[in-house]
């Protein structure tokens, strides 16, 4: 697959093996010390829930959603300027830490309101270091070897919600009454383990960020940076198609994820049941999707023609959902719009990773993280609300409300796909390979 590698991922050796790069080295730190704190991530977001509904009931459980949502409206395009401005290990290290003592205070909480303030601290170190975590792995996996690098991060992202969500039925089922005492304290010990980890890490120098650390730091300069930022990824062809791409898709997983419990409900009748089931599907789709675009990598397309045609496939899984009254068939339809979402993710990391300027790495993936976090903060209450405005005005099954707010998303996914295919052709047009 062709890319857009910068000079300094080239100059590595001979490319590893995806077995190499999780053995040992210094990407192999940075992978177990992800694997580790989304693990125990994934526990504390059901503990969280668990403790928002024991306090606020039904609608208590927003309460934690809304508080890691929130911060990429508020806050997210900044932490790009952070990642560019100081070094990265020390990003990452500190923001462990600091995510390690204040998941502790999710023990005392006893109010929604302290559970509202203390996740959106949480959050917002996680919002700080993600985009630090994307501009380090630049100085150690080559350009060859980012899909595959890439394809291990999303593994061990999403790869490890069944077995966090089996970890928090055990704490559930042990100690009933203070579960989420168990999980909090678990997360803590995970992010302690990634911050000794990124302690350890070893990364090249980033000569921009040393240059910028010398000069001081002014509200003036993060202004202009942040202004920078934002002018690169809207006006670089080869930074748009992805990162508007990867929002889409973020778009058509959270309604289906959304409506998920309501269509298994009142269209399957199935209850929490069949939601878990295609919620479940939906998950080992995005695992599997690293496959896919491993697949595709080996066709030796374009990297972003591969992207876009990953990106109408998860579209087209959202509305396959729509349109069946059968589990097995809502079951299919998450898993090809997990498979499409998954493929989507890596090769969409990997287009960004090998096309963006250093100096700009962080701010780049920053917005990145801050339009994925706001579509999804879009869709949690404007889904529901079409589905209830639209209910009985369309005629057929279009009818249902759930039905056409699915099948709308599937849609607008599928076409983000084929617009992503047109401009990357009109971008080879224009502008032809790059070396």
């Amino acid at each position: 697959m062709q890319g857009y590698p910068q000079r300094r991922m080239d100059s590595m050796g001979t490319p590893r093996t995806t077995l190499q790069l999780v053995r040992r080295g210094q990407f192999a730190r940075l992978w177990f010390a992800g694997l580790v704190s989304s693990l125990g991530d994934w526990v504390s977001l059901f503990a969280t829930l668990a403790l928002g509904n024991a306090l606020g009931g039904t609608s208590g459980v927003a309460v934690p959603l809304l508080g890691r949502f929130l911060p990429a409206v508020l806050f997210g395009a900044v932490s790009g300027v952070v990642a560019d401005r100081f070094d990265n290990r020390k990003v990452m290290y500190v923001s462990d830490f600091a995510r390690g003592v204040l998941v502790l205070g999710l023990v005392f909480v006893d109010s929604l309101t302290a559970l509202f303030f203390l996740t959106l601290f949480i959050e917002m170190f996680s919002l700080v270091r993600q985009p630090a975590r994307e501009a380090a792995m630049a100085g150690i996996v080559t350009g060859e070897e980012l899909i595959r690098a890439n394809s291990v991060s999303v593994l061990a992202t999403y790869g490890t919600i069944p077995l966090a969500g089996i970890i928090w039925t055990v704490f559930a089922t042990i100690v009933p009454d203070g579960a989420w005492t168990s999980a909090f304290v678990f997360d803590s010990a995970t992010f302690m383990i990634s911050a000794t980890l990124m302690i350890l890490l070893a990364l090249p120098e980033r000569t921009t960020i040393t240059e910028r650390e010398a000069g001081g730091w002014s509200l003036r300069d993060a202004m202009s940076d942040f202004a920078e930022g934002i002018r690169y990824v809207a006006t670089h062809p080869r930074i748009r198609i992805p990162v508007f791409g990867i929002t889409g898709a973020l778009f058509g997983g959270a309604a289906l994820f959304v409506l998920g419990e309501p269509f298994s409900q009142d269209v399957l009748g199935l209850g929490s049941r069949g939601f878990g089931i295609v919620a479940a599907t939906l998950g080992l789709g995005i695992a599997a999707g690293v496959f896919l675009a491993n697949y595709l990598e080996r066709l030796e397309m374009e990297i972003e023609f591969g992207f876009a045609i990953s990106l109408a496939l998860a579209g087209v899984g959202v509305f396959i959902v729509a349109f069946t009254d059968l589990l097995g068939t809502a079951a299919a339809g998450a898993a090809v719009a997990g498979l499409g979402t998954g493929g989507t993710y890596v090769l969409g990391f990997t287009a960004i990773h090998s096309a963006v300027d250093d100096d700009l790495r962080g701010r780049t993936f920053g917005a990145l993280f801050t339009l994925g976090r706001i579509s999804v903060v879009l869709v949690l209450p404007v889904a529901p609300l079409v589905a209830v405005v639209v209910e009985g005005v369309m005629p057929g099954e279009l009818g249902d409300g759930i039905r056409f707010t699915l099948a709308a998303a599937g849609v607008i996914v599928s076409i983000a796909g084929v617009l992503s295919a047109v401009a990357t052709a009109r971008t080879l047009a224009t502008h032809g390979r790059a070396p």
